[in-house]
């Protein structure tokens, strides 16, 4: 990069080296936003990447990426239009979903706990793009 071309108003540099693509596997790895909440599937569904989170996970569906979500909202918030229209809209891209209700529970405390070994074995269950289904 020509620094003369490309002046820093700011005065910071910027770094001007090309980076070497690194080497791929074959398969992405399969990853799983736990504790998805209302509000990041509505605004993950919808691409609003205003937070790091959410735009990851807008950048790893749009990759590719095997994806399991699971999502930890309460039953009301479920029956909610904006959060079925999300679940499914999300599942058509390839998102897979554990039922809520099946790896959720509340602990003595009253705070959410999750069955973990349900959702390490969907992640290592994906030998292509997941396909998911709605919850």
């Amino acid at each position: 990069m020509d620094r003369g071309r490309h002046p820093e108003p700011d005065g910071c540099a910027v770094a001007g080296s090309a980076r070497r693509s690194r080497t791929r596997s074959t398969r992405p790895t399969p990853c799983s936003p736990y504790r998805s909440r209302f509000n990041s599937l509505n605004k993950w569904a919808g691409g609003f990447a205003d937070t790091v989170a959410v735009g990851v996970l807008c950048a790893l569906l749009g990759a590719g990426v095997p994806i399991v979500a699971a999502p930890c909202v309460k039953s009301a918030l479920r029956r909610h239009p904006a959060y079925r229209e999300s679940i499914e809209r999300l599942a058509r891209a390839g998102v897979r979903f554990v039922d809520p209700d099946a790896v959720t529970h509340r602990g003595s405390d009253g705070l959410a706990a999750f069955d973990w070994p349900t959702i390490i074995d969907e992640l290592g269950a994906h030998e292509s793009p997941c396909r998911g289904a709605p919850v």
